[in-house]
């Protein structure tokens, strides 16, 4: 909004500054005729200080992964929002009534919450049920879950695993990570939704790497898709994430960044990856991480280098012990509680 919009719209209806102009003007005209340059006033600054938090706030979703119990049941994953100019939390999700194990990826329609997990094995009382993964819709205002889905059905085979998701222009969107000598592992993969914004099936997408990790997002800044696979980086060769981009997730297979080792270093694996509105990529580590498994790294993309910017574990519980999921916030006015752009 230009400031000359609001000049305009508060002087649009003033009277020609003539006698008889000015004498045919009635007291309650002049009273009612002020209400309303009063009220453009108001509501122009309102609107315009919420721009000015939109344009400044880079909000992200996260996930807080937990260390597994070793039974049917334990710690519960999180979800956070982080403000990554501040390094502040203002928000904490724990779905522990749910079973849920762990997060692989998160992703913002603006209305929902898409998230990737399995769960612990409540039927069968072991470890974990790494045959149940599934893509919660959750009330990202709320935290309650409103559906979850078992994607191992609408993959056509017995054991599934979406790693890495986001949402990007109506679509949802994922990385299959399942067993090695399965011919869909590494593949992109779009989440089709029906009427209720309940997944129901997908379609096989471009081939992003042979050992896919947990990074996918859509750079808004180059009109790059970008995903992760497991690599090393250049020596000391220590394990860590493969960049790999592509003009269209659906069609045109990811290509690697760099040759042979060329790992982003400084990070680990990384197990979550988001651009902000002007580029700035973030990302998060779930093992081997050179500062902690607790830190949100800023990441330069064409040096393939990693620096931590802060530590989350001051303000997660302290069950969290690493990181995984990372997902920018679709700010969009919708039915949140306490105004547009507020959970």
């Amino acid at each position: 909004m230009k400031c000359y919009f609001l000049s305009d719209m508060i002087f649009y209806s003033a009277k020609p500054q003539n006698s008889k102009a000015i004498d045919t003007v009635k007291p309650h005209e002049e009273e009612q005729e002020m209400k309303q340059r009063l009220s453009v006033l108001f509501f122009s600054l309102f609107w315009l200080g919420y721009a000015g938090e939109f344009s400044h706030a880079e909000l992200f979703w996260g996930g807080g992964g937990v260390d597994w119990g070793t039974g049917a049941s334990g710690p519960s994953s999180v979800v956070y929002r982080l403000d990554s100019n501040t390094g502040l939390i203002d928000k904490t999700m724990s779905f522990e009534s749910y079973d849920w194990m762990w997060i692989n990826g998160i992703a913002d329609s603006g209305k929902y919450l898409y998230i990737s997990h399995n769960t612990y094995d409540i039927d069968g009382g072991s470890y974990m049920d790494t045959h149940d993964f599934k893509i919660a819709k959750v009330d990202r205002c709320s935290g309650a879950v409103l559906s979850d889905v078992s994607i191992s059905g609408f993959l056509g085979q017995g054991f599934s695993q979406v790693n890495a998701l986001d949402f990007h222009d109506g679509n949802l969107y994922g990385v299959d990570n399942v067993t090695s000598n399965s011919t869909l592992r590494g593949y992109a993969l779009q989440m089709h939704l029906d009427q209720n914004g309940d997944v129901v099936n997908s379609s096989v997408g471009a081939f992003v790497g042979p050992y896919p990790d947990c990074g996918l997002d859509f750079n808004k800044a180059n009109g790059l898709w970008y995903a992760t696979s497991w690599g090393y980086t250049p020596p000391p060769k220590k394990e860590g994430s493969l960049l790999f981009t592509s003009p269209d997730i659906m069609s045109t297979n990811f290509t690697q960044e760099g040759v042979g080792n060329s790992a982003v270093s400084g990070i680990g694996m990384i197990s979550g990856l988001a651009f902000g509105k002007t580029g700035d990529c973030f990302a998060v580590s779930w093992y081997g991480a050179d500062h902690s498994a607790t830190s949100v790294y800023s990441v330069d993309v064409t040096l393939r280098t990693a620096t931590p910017l802060y530590d989350l574990a001051p303000q997660l519980p302290s069950s969290v012990t690493y990181l995984d999921g990372l997902a920018d916030v679709n700010m969009v006015r919708e039915g949140c509680k306490n105004g547009p752009w507020r959970f």
